[in-house]
């Protein structure tokens, strides 16, 4: 009898070595749904999911539905799938247009739906300029996975045609079946689980990268408009540091700024050491110049510095240039109004004591000594124009309107502004008050 319970033993220890074995080895598969339009909350989605995707040394599979969208974030894009050591494989489900052509074209792999379609991306405006930049960006792209750069750079100007899908002035788009006979296409799948089988998938086990809270953040952050905003928050927090003394809580706020902006750019693949590094620096600059009270060229360099990491970090084109512009126009009006309304609104007079420790009431923030005026005296050093003389046997800091008196001349008192006791040399005949 121990025997057979022995065999048992064995044969059960065999089989849950062998589950763990299959579960260890089991293929994954990174799914990326991407549906919509092409904007900075996908580029952070495919950014999290390419990194997923490397980590679990999976290939991906991006089942795509775009009208198109922004074409920067479709360029960065474009470049992480290209630069993505894992497989791509774009499952077209039911269409890719304008700039969900061009990441399309970027995979390895691209499967098509049935009554899917690809193509149509005319940029807009279609400037000549803007034209070649984007016919270019659909040939490079092509060329890079071995398809043909005439075909995708007909989907972007009109004028080149490509027969017999679209004659010239006509814009290409193709169908599933027309895709796959002008070489574009490998294959077509009804569903997601077609395609899986197609590659020998349909045993993996799917991570799907979806939208997350972090996503729709990074959307918001990247928002011109609200890049502008977080700018002129930057600039008006340093303007306040610079004028206040010490650390205030405007070096934090402008922090914030910073770092939701460098947020933003992280999340979507586009970070620049350089930008951080040049932040960085020309923050240091200027909490130098607040603490040790440097000359203001000291200042202007490290604001120059901090705008060209803005320009770097927002990515170094002329948007970047525009939101810069906009952020600083934004912050002169911001200026302007504080400096006109704040000391006279109500929330000020709350925050500041109103009360009044003037002469008028009774009050002195120095020693008074206006009745020195019109008295006589002489000098006890030599004033340059600063220096100190005897009046009426007392020694005084005294100085002049800006000439030099020799010492042991005799002065008299013009006037006094607060503790200044202005005197200037006395001439003959001139008597003392």
């Amino acid at each position: 009898m121990p025997r057979p319970r022995f065999g048992w033993r064995v044969l059960w220890s065999l089989c849950l070595f062998c589950c763990l074995a299959l579960t260890a080895f089991a293929q994954n598969v990174v799914l990326v749904p991407i549906h919509g339009e092409i904007n900075a909350q996908t580029a952070a989605q495919l950014h999290r999911s390419l990194a997923t995707a490397q980590q679990e040394n999976a290939p991906v599979v991006l089942d795509l539905d775009s009208f198109g969208g922004v074409l920067t974030h479709a360029t960065a894009m474009r470049d992480e799938i290209l630069a993505s050591p894992q497989r791509v494989v774009v499952y077209v489900h039911p269409r890719a247009w304008s700039a969900g052509a061009l990441l399309a074209l970027a995979g390895q792999d691209l499967v098509m739906a049935p009554g899917s379609s690809i193509g149509a991306a005319e940029p807009i405006p279609a400037t000549e300029k803007t034209i070649a930049a984007v016919r270019g960006e659909f040939a490079a792209t092509a060329e890079r996975r071995n398809r043909s750069p005439e075909l995708a750079a007909a989907m972007v100007d009109k004028t080149l045609g490509y027969p017999p899908y679209a004659a010239p002035g006509t814009i290409l788009s193709l169908t599933e079946q027309q895709a796959q006979a002008a070489g574009l296409a490998q294959t077509s799948a009804g569903d997601l689980t077609t395609l899986l089988a197609h590659y020998g998938w349909q045993n993996a086990r799917l991570i799907t990268v979806a939208p997350e809270w972090s996503d729709t953040l990074v959307g918001w952050l990247a928002s011109p408009w609200l890049q502008i905003i977080l700018i002129a928050i930057i600039f008006v927090s340093l303007f306040a540091e610079i004028k206040t003394a010490g650390f205030s809580g405007g070096g934090l706020v402008a922090f914030v700024a910073t770092a939701l902006l460098f947020f933003g750019q992280w999340q979507i693949g586009n970070p620049s050491l350089l930008a951080a590094l040049m932040l960085a620096g020309g923050v240091l600059i200027i909490l130098t110049d607040i603490f040790f009270a440097m000359t203001g060229f000291v200042t202007a360099a490290g604001i120059a510095l901090c705008i060209g990491g803005l320009f770097l970090l927002l990515g170094g084109s002329s948007s970047a240039l525009y939101i810069i512009a906009g952020g600083l126009v934004l912050s002169i009006i911001v200026f302007w109004h504080l400096a006109k309304h704040l000391t006279t609104g109500r929330l000020w007079r709350r925050l500041t004591l109103s009360q009044r420790s003037d002469s008028a009431s009774g009050y002195t923030s120095n020693d008074d000594y206006t009745f020195l005026t019109g008295h006589a005296g002489i000098t006890a050093t030599p004033l340059r124009p600063a220096g100190t003389a005897k009046i009426d046997g007392r020694p005084y800091d005294v100085v002049t309107q800006g000439e030099f008196i020799l010492r042991g001349t005799p002065i008299i008192v013009r006037r006094v502004i607060g503790n200044r006791i202005i005197v200037a040399a006395r001439s003959d005949g001139e008597n003392e008050l």
